[in-house]
């Protein structure tokens, strides 16, 4: 008597069976035996296979990486990663387009997507809020635009609270600047900015030293409420007007800076690398006596730190030929950027 395993990789669909009239012989029995056989072995193939599958889809992966790093992943393979659930690879997906933990690119390039059970859910109107690579709060609501936090602000601000200058001082980080409701016996008239060289009404700022002066005047505002502790100061602008009927441009028109100072320490430090202040530069009188945003791009020292330093702007008026009296501060935007968290303290 011989041996017969059977093939695993044959399904017989039908065979012969012995009939009353079949001589018997081992030929004949031969055939439906072992096409049972081949049956039995291709059951036992597809069930450890299927065994071997589920086995790979619960058995967890420890890691995101581990799931990107499993090679030629085919369209619908299933596995499962610790602590984040199931992820399904879809083929038609562009791998330029991953956002760890929510949809994984393979390593070795294959065009597709490991996408996290609750993708779809993640990404539909009405869905789970999700938090991107870039720290983007994506909410998808119907009637609601898609809207973005932890990256960038604008706070605008109040001029109300701010120092000022003596008349006729050269412009210069390190100029004395008291407090605006001074005594009048350094404004020429009555404490500022109520009357003499100076006033605030109606939430603007407006100077009123002499025209045509070869010297100026400036104001200080401590930016300290208004700076977003750990985040990046990328723009801050101030929003002028040059008073009306000017003969021409004057001479050196509006400028600001922004300093900060270490504490404990004596001394302004510049936010931007090319000097201490940024000057207004309109081609035209009619430009200048517009409102209009001059604006301070730092590119230095601008990381905020309010443990160690103190920031504020300053706004110096205009001043030499063609110089008026009646130049505007409107107000203050401060545009922060690369916001870690919502620290304000």
């Amino acid at each position: 008597m011989s041996s017969y395993s059977g093939n695993p990789a044959t399904w017989p669909a039908s065979f012969p069976l012995p009939s009353d009239f079949t001589p018997p012989s081992a030929a004949v029995f031969n055939v439906p035996y072992e096409a049972l056989a081949d049956r039995t072995a291709w059951l036992k193939a597809q069930l450890e296979a299927q065994i071997a599958a589920t086995n790979a889809i619960l058995t967890p992966l420890a890691s995101l990486a581990a799931l990107a790093a499993i090679p030629s992943p085919t369209n619908r393979t299933v596995r499962f990663v610790d602590s984040f659930g199931f992820f399904i690879f879809d083929s038609t997906k562009s791998a330029g387009d991953a956002d760890d933990p929510f949809s994984v690119a393979a390593s070795d390039g294959t065009s597709g997507l490991w996408l996290h059970e609750l993708f779809a859910t993640f990404n539909a109107a009405g869905g789970i809020p999700r938090m991107t690579i870039a720290k983007d709060l994506i909410v998808m609501n119907p009637g609601y635009p898609v809207f973005q936090t932890y990256r960038s602000s604008v706070k605008c601000l109040s001029l109300h609270d701010y120092r000022i200058t003596e008349l006729n001082q050269t412009r210069s980080r390190s100029a004395s600047f008291v407090p605006s409701y001074a005594s009048s016996s350094l404004f020429g008239g009555g404490p500022a900015p109520s009357t003499g060289d100076a006033s605030f009404a109606d939430g603007v700022f407006t100077f009123k030293n002499a025209p045509g002066a070869p010297f100026t005047q400036g104001i200080s505002i401590n930016l300290d409420p208004y700076v977003h502790n750990g985040a990046l100061l990328s723009s801050v602008k101030a929003q002028v007007q040059g008073a009306a009927a000017h003969a021409g441009l004057p001479t050196s028109q509006v400028s600001v800076g922004v300093f900060r100072k270490a504490k404990f320490t004596a001394g302004l430090t510049s936010l931007v690398s090319t000097g201490d202040f940024v000057t207004d530069a309109q081609a035209t009188t009619a430009a200048y006596q517009t409102a209009h945003a001059l604006t301070l791009t730092p590119n230095q020292n601008n990381t905020i730190d309010k443990s160690n330093y103190s920031y504020s702007i300053q706004i110096w008026n205009e001043w030499g030929t063609n110089s008026l009296l009646g130049l505007q501060v409107l107000g203050l935007e401060l545009t922060h950027s690369n916001i870690q968290d919502m620290r304000f303290p």
